[in-house]
């Protein structure tokens, strides 16, 4: 191996290393992601209990009575 070649190598892997900033912006990222996420999840979570409840309150209105 020449020391053109392990240089290289060196110069390879020090261009592929994340910096703390690197990391900061990508914990940033993930934070909103996971905001945005949440919040979804929760429309969908309101709009399943809504039409649910219409369910059974339109079912308890057509049930026989005795």
């Amino acid at each position: 191996m020449t020391i053109a070649r392990v240089t290289r190598g060196f110069d390879a892997i020090y261009d592929n290393v994340a910096t703390k900033a690197d990391l900061q912006a990508l914990r940033t990222e993930l934070k909103a992601d996971i905001a945005q996420l949440e919040h979804r999840l929760t429309v969908v979570g309101i709009r399943a209990l809504v039409v649910a409840v219409g369910l059974i309150l339109a079912a308890i209105r057509y049930l026989p009575h005795s």
